[in-house]
């Protein structure tokens, strides 16, 4: 019987879209790989506002960044040891309202991004450890919608493999940034300016091809893009609509482990979208094809992740306190008609596995 472990982040803080905070910080839960149950394992650490988590392999570490409104937040390194989780490092953090974090293939840098300032930090992690932030860059720039895109609003992160290129996703200003790296203080580029008004917020990589998985949020919108692996530069194919509404505010997206569909998740529809990704290889083609919406199971998903095998899909609800399961077939990527139901857990935003 295979049980993955997830580490889940929940806000423990009301902020203005989290109005009823009722988390305990980072909790460890195991899913029970053939039931789909899941289960509780460790007393949850008390971080505050843990709105984003990532697991590094090669140092068997977890990130943590913590998002604050009024101060820089911090970022926080943690061990994992007889199933529970104690803090090894900590420090300042990207800047206001911190919510997203990665490390890079080599596990020598931690990468952060905060939305209200707009900013990215990088954080060397020597011998595995976490030292102070060595390099910070300020995105500049704004959008039509005078409430959501005044100013610059970085996202997410996405690293390219190998190691060439980062690139961030900037809601404020309609815009996907790059960075060649190593980092030494050129300004950053634009790689592409997204449809006015659509707001970026999450980026994904096609497992196969040079293809980009755009989800925006201020428009339901889900574009396709390639880009030259040389210069780092982007051009959109496609668009899809995530959702039959305009309503919804889409939050995240992960390709299934078999590379042959997406999910997205829908706030405010409640919702989930799966698309069947078509590669045509002879023409150098990908397109998606919508395969399901399915209901959350909940209010307001966040977060999702799949574990391992593809078989299960765990969604974060955060205004509902729980965390959804959902079945699907670990070959073909889509969703099965399974619910083993829904996990208690306070505002959770973010999921990661660590096993």
């Amino acid at each position: 019987m295979k049980k993955n472990i997830f580490a889940i982040g929940s806000y423990t803080q009301d902020l203005p879209h989290v109005p009823h905070a009722s988390g305990e910080g980072v909790s460890l839960l195991t899913l029970d790989g053939e039931t789909g149950q899941l289960n509780r394992i460790n007393h949850p650490l008390p971080l505050p506002n843990p709105s984003y988590l990532h697991w590094n392999r090669e140092s068997e570490r977890l990130f943590a960044v913590s998002e604050d409104e009024n101060s820089e937040g911090a970022v926080f390194e943690l061990a994992m040891k007889n199933d529970s989780l104690s803090v090894t490092g900590q420090q300042r953090g990207p800047g206001k309202a911190g919510c997203f974090l990665t490390t890079d293939s080599s596990g020598s840098s931690l990468f952060a991004v905060s939305y209200l300032d707009g900013s990215l930090a990088a954080y060397p992690l020597q011998k595995g450890e976490l030292s102070p932030s060595d390099y910070r860059y300020q995105y500049s720039g704004n959008g039509p919608d005078k409430l959501r895109q005044e100013s610059s609003h970085a996202h997410h992160i996405l690293m390219t493999e190998p190691n060439k290129f980062i690139y961030v996703c900037d809601l404020g200003s309609d815009t996907i940034w790059k960075h060649p790296l190593p980092l030494e203080g050129a300004d950053a580029g634009i790689a592409l300016k997204v449809p006015s008004g659509y707001g970026p917020r999450h980026i994904a990589g096609d497992p196969e091809t040079n293809a980009l998985y755009i989800l925006c949020e201020l428009k339901p919108k889900l574009l396709v893009a390639v880009r030259d692996r040389r210069t780092g530069d982007m051009m959109i194919l496609q668009e899809y609509d995530t959702t039959g509404t305009d309503t919804a505010a889409p939050a995240a997206i992960k390709i299934h482990p078999s590379g042959r569909s997406l999910v997205v998740s829908n706030r405010f529809e409640d919702t989930v979208t799966v698309f069947r990704i078509i590669r045509d290889r002879k023409n150098s083609m990908i397109s998606l094809i919508q395969s399901d919406i399915i209901g959350s199971g909940g209010k307001t998903p966040r977060d999702i992740e799949f574990n391992d095998s593809g078989r299960w899909l765990l969604i974060a609800n955060q205004d509902s306190d729980s965390i959804q399961v959902l079945e699907f077939d670990s070959r073909s990527g889509l969703p099965l008609d399974t619910h083993p139901g829904d996990f208690k857990i306070g505002t959770p935003t973010c999921i990661t596995g660590i096993i």
